[in-house]
Order: structure tokens, then C-alpha cells, then sequence
């Protein structure tokens, strides 16, 4: 019987999620056009909505935030532990007292990737620290014993053996 309510249960989420997505681009699909997607921003005379700048501007938040975060994170999880879990509105207020009012730094892309950096840290750090466990101690011995410092032995021997793992706690972090 449970295991029936179980199925059921599932049968039920699986419907309406499917349910939703159908319903949402049914009823999205009327507003779309390439001209929707491919104009910049709101054109007066023609009275054009489009949401090019947004996409645009969203990809280079992304990409800048990478830039930051990931060498930070990888760093970071080689010597310390991760953070707790903090509210996505924490690093925000965060983000807004730190870098505008205390650097200065106008509200911009810089501005927000900087914050969304620091917000995606914790997802990088545990992700690479899980991906650092998984590289057998035989190799780092190897190494040791051939003579390697720490910090060559890092980076010539345990972050190639983990590379998939960090690209997927990259990965990860722009979800």
C-alpha cells in the first residue's frame, strides 16, 4: 500500500510539473518573437519591449562572477572549511552595505557580481573539497616521496586528478 501511495505521490508531481511547463509556453509562446529577444530595451517611437540588454547583461554577471569566484573557491577549499548556509537576501544587504557604501563602488555589474562571488563560494569550497577527497592518497605520497613540495604536489598532482570535480562544483555555483 505504500509503496502504491508512493508511486501515486510521484505520478502526481511528475503531472503537474509537466502540467506547468506545457501550460507556461503555451501561454508564453504568444509573446515571444526574435524581435522580443533581439532588441535591446524599450524603443518609444516603435514601442518595442525587448530583453537583449537583459540576457546580455546576465551573461556578463555570470562570467565576471566565475572569474572571481572560482579561483577564490578552489583556494579557499584547499585550506579552510565551508561556510554555513546564508539566505540568498543576507548576501544581498551584504553585498549593497559593503561594496557601496563602504568601497563606494556605484551599483553596478561589478557590484553585483562581486556579491553574487562571495554567494557562490560556499557551493565551490564544499564541492572542490569533495572532489579533493576523492584523489587517492597513493598519489599524493607519489609525490612526496619523489621529492615534491606541498604546493607542487597540489597543483601538479591533486587538482588535475580533481579537475572534473571542480568544473562541476563551477557548474554547480551558476545555478
Amino acid at each position: 500500500v505504500l509503496k502504491a501511495l508512493i508511486f501515486l505521490s510521484s505520478g502526481i508531481v511528475v503531472a503537474l510539473t509537466l502540467g506547468m511547463i506545457i501550460y507556461i509556453a503555451v501561454k508564453g509562446t504568444d509573446g515571444m518573437s526574435l524581435n522580443f529577444l533581439t532588441t535591446p530595451a524599450f524603443s518609444y517611437p516603435y514601442e518595442n519591449y525587448g530583453v537583449l540588454g537583459n540576457i546580455i547583461n546576465t551573461l556578463y554577471l555570470v562570467v565576471i562572477t566565475l572569474i572571481i569566484a572560482t579561483p577564490v573557491g578552489v583556494g579557499a577549499a584547499i585550506y579552510t572549511e565551508t561556510l554555513a548556509g546564508i539566505p540568498s537576501i543576507i548576501y544581498g544587504l551584504f553585498g549593497s552595505v559593503f561594496f557601496y557604501n563602504i568601497f563606494k563602488v556605484n551599483y553596478s555589474l561589478l557590484t553585483g557580481a562581486l556579491t553574487l562571488s562571495i554567494m557562490v563560494l560556499p557551493t565551490i569550497i564544499r564541492t572542490t573539497q569533495e572532489a579533493i577527497k576523492t584523489v587517492p592518497m597513493g598519489y599524493r605520497e607519489g609525490a612526496v616521496g619523489l621529492g615534491a613540495p606541498k604546493w607542487h604536489t597540489i597543483r601538479t598532482v591533486v587538482l588535475p586528478s580533481c579537475i572534473d570535480g571542480i568544473l562541476t562544483s563551477v557548474i554547480l555555483s551558476i545555478g
